[in-house]
């Protein structure tokens, strides 16, 4: 019942954000961010956000078949896009639907928790090290983008700079040495000390083998999917502003993603405010950062309305299979007796 307040709270809360921003400036413009994604714009937009989703499917499906489990594309596409359509709409826009995938894997496919745990750590760690870089890409371009003295400017690009590289050598050495960089994920994604999950460390560190073909294969694909998501900004970015800046994606890309930080489901009000404050920052207008917002959404739930309907037929059918098992269990006690 805890848990139902937040998510109905975090839903009050992101509207309430959401209404004041387009308050602000203006209701006129959904209008025309619904008439420019009605058009072919939004058909380009809505077909990328489609293959980002594809490309992360398969990232998937690669990551299990390292693990020596190999299933049809489109069985695990389906219950992808089931996992996506949760983690879009639950309060944190970048976490949740892991779960469900990690579940259906289970339930369809019969995938002991500890390969799964092992699959979901390793795709963590390869999107995170693929976000990182196009992340740092946008901070480095809000830097130069910035109207800061060129004094205070060069110090904070080499400060910026200096961070980011020891970020990058300090997590290479851990992953390198095969220290325990794992425990400190399986923490954050809520597994005990005493959980036999940390028996399984040996088969994600086998995965970072630089001598394997089919790690940086993986690796490859991981960096194609965030770079698909850079190419949808900037079209978009484009086809508002025509603004053909890579440094300018860039900084949208960075507050796109810092929006998501905000626990507020599918990011709404939280998208808003962002690029209302970076197309401001940058010359574009404000408005221009609302609708910014309301045709990627648009774009994301459209995405996010099929994965609905895959969810639905995903716990379908584990309700069914409990059932099953159940009368399955009776059968057995009554035999055995």
């Amino acid at each position: 019942m805890k848990k139902i307040g937040t998510v109905v709270f975090s839903f009050l809360i992101a509207f309430f954000i959401f209404f004041v921003v387009v308050k602000w400036t203006g209701w006129q413009e959904i209008r025309n961010a619904f008439n420019i994604f009605l058009s072919y714009q939004g058909f380009v937009l809505v077909l990328l956000s489609l293959l980002i989703w594809i490309i992360g499917a398969f990232k998937w499906q690669l990551i299990l078949a390292s693990q020596n489990y190999h299933f049809p594309f489109l069985k695990l596409l389906e219950i992808y896009f089931a996992g996506f359509s949760f983690t879009y709409l639950t309060p944190v826009a970048l976490i949740g639907g892991e779960g469900v995938r990690a579940y259906a894997l289970k339930s369809k496919f019969s995938i002991p928790w500890g390969k799964n745990i092992s699959v979901l750590v390793i795709e963590k760690i390869l999107s995170f090290f693929a976000l990182l870089v196009f992340l740092l890409f946008g901070l480095f371009s809000f830097v130069l983008l910035s109207s800061l003295p060129l004094k205070y400017l060069e110090i904070l690009v080499v400060l910026i700079f200096l961070f980011s590289v020891l970020i990058f050598l300090f997590l290479f050495f851990k992953l390198y040495k095969k220290e325990r960089l794992i425990n400190l994920i399986l923490k954050v994604l809520g597994v005990k000390n005493n959980d036999s999950a940390y028996n399984f460390t040996h088969d994600i560190f086998s995965f970072f083998n630089p001598k394997d073909v089919l790690f940086w294969k993986i690796c490859l694909v991981s960096f194609l999917r965030y770079l698909v998501i850079f190419l949808r900004a900037g079209i978009l970015l484009f086809f508002l502003t025509q603004n053909k800046s890579f440094l300018v994606a860039g900084s949208v890309m960075l507050f796109i993603y810092l929006s998501y930080l905000v626990p507020l489901p599918a990011g709404i009000g939280s998208l808003e405010a962002a690029q209302t404050f970076i197309f401001g920052y940058l010359g574009f207008g404000a408005i221009q950062g609302v609708t910014f917002s309301i045709i990627l959404r648009s774009a994301e739930l459209f995405i996010a309305a099929f994965g609905i309907v895959c969810l639905f037929k995903l716990g379908t059918y584990i309700f069914f299979n409990v059932i099953k098992n159940i009368f399955k269990n009776e059968r057995q006690i009554k035999e055995n007796k």
